[in-house]
């Protein structure tokens, strides 16, 4: 079940992506703040969101969802999408290519599957559990370092100002013990 749960994963990533992809770097339209004046919302991430949960409730109706802009609904069938219709929406809105579509589907014991999908370079990174993970459809694999002086890190930060003073001190301890950090802006992408 979890290959044909990825599989429609991708096709509707891919179709959020495509929607997004089309207003990329068109002059933003509905754009308003949620929880701070940083962290942004616009009229493409709800586009976006509509166009998943559309698909989602047209071929999985019994399937819960926990969406990042409102969407919800129960579970009938013990499975829960988790959505994110435009994750990196400030990058998008100005002009930044690292932004993805990202969607995972949780059952009681967790994470089942998990894809991102980067439009502006047609990557799709997906998952499942025990299955391994692919980047458009090649497996791929973690790093086997173990080292932190040779890893490289990928974080993302709060948008509340206070959150985002801890973590710069918490950065400045990790910076001199790790190779480097980064931080493209779509934390889901820069995990995958």
């Amino acid at each position: 079940m979890s290959n044909e749960l990825v599989e429609l994963a991708v096709e509707i990533a891919h179709s959020a992506g495509a929607l997004l992809l089309e207003r990329f770097r068109e002059p933003a339209q509905g754009v308003e703040s949620k929880s701070t004046p940083t962290d942004l919302v616009s009229a493409a991430d709800k586009a976006s969101e509509s166009l998943i949960l559309d698909m989602i409730g047209s071929k999985r109706p019994q399937d819960g969802v926990l969406s990042e802009e409102g969407g919800v609904g129960s579970s009938s069938s013990g499975l829960t999408w988790v959505v994110d219709p435009l994750d990196g929406t400030v990058n998008y809105l100005f002009g930044i290519p690292a932004w993805s579509v990202s969607i995972a589907i949780e059952d009681p014991e967790g994470g089942l599957v998990g894809v991102v999908h980067q439009p502006t370079t047609q990557e799709t990174f997906s998952a499942t559990r025990g299955g391994g993970t692919r980047l458009n459809g090649r497996t791929v694999r973690v790093s086997q370092g173990t080292e932190l002086a040779t890893a490289l890190i990928a974080t993302g930060f709060a948008y509340d100002a206070r959150a985002r003073a801890v973590q710069a001190e918490i950065v400045s301890k990790v910076l001199p013990a790790a190779r480097d950090i980064r931080r493209a802006g779509s934390a889901a992408l820069d995990l995958a």
